[in-house]
């Protein structure tokens, strides 16, 4: 017992140097061999909470994660180990910027993450009723005319996030007549436009195609009458002169309605003050039971000085 005292006691202070120095020397190179070093990643962000009521847009699809740690992990760990997230719950219509959380393994550090806010958009998803229009292209033969339209539903239910449902303006299907000489009935898929006659993407029509029925004449007859021009001139003024191009329109039509016809006029147009003459393009009103190849005119409208 006695020696074994000794072993522990005899040159204590050159021990626990040599001890001292040994675990220096071991946290050195452990440091070297695995040192702490600074990274990052490119990482998608995610939605967490997300409203099933609401559609959320925001503008960066990824950040840039920083992180500090040991080089091992950096080997360890790829990007798919990262995660960056927003959080949705409870956020009401409207725009936000709302901060990046991260996630990421343990043994590392966050630095920074770039950006560390992303802008966000909360679009609530609504739907609006908008009559379905149906546009007919092309002439049916020389003998026979469109007598009627008939569709199997007059409105059309548009659904999506509202920013993008209330760009909807119309919803038009078209019909090709081109050849017809008798009744046909045809499906005509729908599609919504904004005012600039462009298809609106993110919304979902419903339905989607409607049954169009067209009821066409034939064995028809012709009269050629002139075309008048309806123009208002500004309060205070007369018109003076107006002229019409073509002058002229042969219509086609059943011989007993014809009869009755004498003119065709055209929309009406209003000449707006500061103005001292309308020159334009109208369209021809029809009555019921008639058509005609030109559908419409030119007018020129002159004021008196």
């Amino acid at each position: 017992m006695e020696r074994l005292k000794k072993i522990f006691t005899h040159n204590k202070i050159q021990k626990l140097s040599a001890l001292t120095v040994s675990s220096a020397l071991w946290l050195f190179v452990m440091g070297s061999q695995d040192p702490s070093m600074n990274g990052s990643y490119s990482v998608s962000v995610s939605l967490a909470n997300p409203s099933r009521e609401y559609r959320v847009v925001y503008d960066d699809q990824y950040v840039k994660v920083a992180l500090k740690g040991a080089r091992s992990n950096f080997a360890e760990y790829k990007a798919g180990d990262i995660q960056a997230f927003i959080n949705a719950t409870n956020l009401a219509e409207g725009e936000y910027d709302l901060p990046v959380e991260v996630a990421f393994p343990k043994g590392f550090e966050l630095d920074k993450v770039t950006p560390d806010k992303v802008h966000v958009k909360i679009d609530p998803y609504i739907e609006k009723q908008i009559p379905a229009e149906v546009i007919v292209n092309g002439s049916t033969v020389s003998d026979s005319f469109v007598n009627g339209i008939t569709k199997s539903l007059e409105n059309i239910t548009v659904l999506g996030a509202k920013t993008a449902v209330n760009s909807v303006e119309r919803v038009i299907g078209y019909v090709g007549l081109t050849g017809n000489k008798d009744d046909f009935e045809i499906r005509v898929p729908m599609t919504a436009i904004d005012a600039d006659g462009r298809e609106v993407q993110g919304v979902r029509v419903v339905p989607s195609s409607i049954t169009v029925t067209i009821d066409i004449e034939s064995g028809l007859s012709k009269k050629t009458v002139p075309i008048t021009a309806e123009i208002s001139p500004p309060a205070g003024r007369e018109i003076e002169k107006i002229t019409v191009t073509p002058a002229n329109i042969e219509l086609s039509g059943k011989e007993e309605t014809l009869a009755q016809i004498n003119s065709v006029s055209t929309a009406k147009a209003v000449i707006t003050a500061g103005k001292e003459d309308f020159n334009g393009d109208l369209k021809i009103i029809f009555p019921s039971g008639v058509t005609a190849q030109v559908k419409e005119a030119h007018i020129h409208a002159e004021l008196k000085k």
